[in-house]
């Protein structure tokens, strides 16, 4: 069935535009096209079906489907079990997040962290099986059975996840694989500390959230039966740490900001999170970044 617009083009039966001159109202015109088997009425479409992941903090989640379950206006969301039915994500989407760093161990973000393509040593890189054949290496790889001789589960929690690899002589061995300049960016990089480990810092006994819950909305592992539902299910997520939680405005903003973003465009991520400001609840204005934007 040809859309609507198609018929106007394609059927000879039909006039190029309804008559203004007749003033046939919506009616009368909808009787009188409804024969013409080029027409499909809008109202006749098959919606795909909504989807709805299995991850308990989804009934809390009102941002993605409201159906008043914290007190809002229903149906005031993103439609996301909608938008879940056309797509769930790609691992060739990748997403920088520039915050007090990232969780890159967490249970419901482990697979959907950056695994830098440049930084395998050859060696291993080699070896690597491609085993979802979607032509990337990702830490969906290196969970699966056929990669297993390769990786070690180093902190013991029963999977591979980044940390695994940062603590790995085989894979953080000490060279600057891909030339950029940072040795073992294996996962992303802490711009703060200048070195390869942007997991966030501890205060008082537990790590900084607000970097891992970031990600998680953008892309934690979704119908899994753990935590929450990110609206990517599928995705490669980069954690860049620019911050302290104590960092001086100008350190947050102008230096390692920069580097950042510079990094995330250098590794080929056309999006970016950025919810951060200047320290005190401020902001300043950066040339520097404002420089950024431009290039």
């Amino acid at each position: 069935m040809l859309p609507f617009h198609s018929c106007f083009r394609t059927c000879k039966h039909l006039p190029h535009k309804l008559s203004r001159r007749n003033r046939q109202t919506r009616a009368c015109a909808r009787v009188k096209f409804q024969s013409l088997l080029c027409v499909e009425r809008l109202e006749e479409r098959a919606l795909l079906a909504a989807i709805f992941p299995n991850d308990p903090g989804f009934a809390q989640q009102w941002e993605l489907n409201n159906t008043g379950q914290t007190g809002g206006q229903y149906d005031a969301d993103l439609d996301a079990p909608e938008a879940w039915s056309v797509t769930t994500g790609s691992m060739s989407t990748v997403v920088a997040v520039l915050d007090l760093g990232v969780d890159y161990t967490d249970p419901d973000l482990y697979l959907n962290i950056w695994l830098n393509p440049g930084e395998i040593p050859v060696g291993i890189a080699a070896s690597l099986a491609d085993s979802d054949g979607d032509g990337l290496l990702t830490f969906r790889d290196l969970n699966a059975a056929a990669n297993a001789s390769f990786v070690a589960d180093v902190n013991t929690n029963g999977y591979i996840d980044g940390g695994d690899l940062l603590h790995d002589i085989r894979w953080a061995n000490g060279l600057d694989e891909d030339g950029n300049g940072r040795v073992d960016d294996l996962i992303g990089w802490d711009f703060h500390d200048n070195d390869n480990d942007p997991k966030p810092e501890v205060s008082g006994g537990v790590y900084q959230t607000h970097g891992t819950d970031m990600a998680k909305i953008i892309g934690a592992m979704t119908n899994n039966g753990v935590g929450t539902a990110g609206i990517n299910w599928k995705v490669r997520l980069v954690p860049e740490r620019i911050r302290s939680i104590g960092g001086s405005a100008t350190d947050l903003l102008n230096s390692n900001a920069a580097a950042a973003l510079d990094y995330a465009v250098a590794l080929g991520a056309p999006i970016s999170n950025n919810s951060w400001r200047a320290e005190g609840g401020g902001y300043i204005y950066s040339q520097e970044l404002r420089s950024e934007e431009h290039t």
